[in-house]
């Protein structure tokens, strides 16, 4: 025989109660504040492939010989800005890549840039391993000996004529990858060992200037190869 419901012990349904306000409490949650923007920045120096044979070079302004030596390889002053991606997808550890390489390569100027991703893979809590490949930029110049003739502005002050050299540049493309070992510390500093390859499409050959070919002769540069260094790094 069933008890009827309004006999049934007030302390059931006040059991029943208490139990499910923590569930419901639960299910709802706390509202979650939006991550903060992470972003990353490295400064550090870098050796990497540059070739190209001796070369005679046009005269300075001065009139003096300048020829550029045989390399194989160049210094770089590097810097780089990475973005975490997991401010706008799901995906953790996951960094955009944007660095600036400044070739110190004497007469023959490169300044080079690269953009991609890497994946950061935890190792422990003081070592972590990227993994990234990225898209290269780079843009090449020479000096070709001619110059450029710009007259002072005589206003209510006298200004010195400005004469400079022209330089004849070329663009250069390709592709290539990274890997680096990350060292954490308990502050947002870090230091990263980095070693990469990159492939670029052409040469720097047939340099232009003023819509004009311009080709020392006998010179041609390749910055395709393998590259390493060392950066020091803050997380913000």
């Amino acid at each position: 025989m069933r008890t009827p419901l309004s006999q049934l012990p007030l302390s059931l349904f006040a059991s029943t109660l208490l139990l499910g306000l923590p569930a419901v409490a639960w299910a709802e949650g706390p509202p979650q504040e939006p991550a903060s923007l992470k972003v990353a920045l490295d400064f550090g120096g870098m050796v990497g492939a540059l070739h190209h044979p001796a070369t005679a070079l046009p005269p300075d302004l001065l009139g003096q010989p300048r020829s550029t030596s045989q390399r194989n390889s160049a210094a770089r002053a590097s810097f780089g800005v990475q973005l975490a991606m997991s401010q706008f997808v799901h995906a953790d550890n996951l960094w955009e890549t944007n660095s600036m390489d400044w070739y110190l390569s004497g007469p023959f100027h490169v300044l080079a840039f690269r953009m991609g991703l890497e994946k950061e893979v935890p190792l422990s809590r003081t070592f972590s391993l990227g993994i990234g490949a990225h898209a290269a930029a780079a843009d090449t110049s020479i000096g070709t000996g001619q110059t450029t003739y710009e007259p002072s502005i005589s206003d209510a002050h006298t200004g010195p004529d400005a004469v400079t050299e022209l330089r004849a540049d070329k663009w250069l493309f390709g592709l290539g990858g990274t890997v680096s070992l990350l060292v954490l510390t308990q502050s947002p500093v870090y230091m990263r060992f980095q070693a990469g390859y990159t492939q670029y499409l052409d040469k720097a050959r047939r340099f232009a200037t003023q819509g004009k070919d311009y080709t020392p002769e006998g010179f041609s540069a390749s910055l395709s190869g393998p590259s390493g260094g060392v950066f020091l790094g803050v997380r913000l």
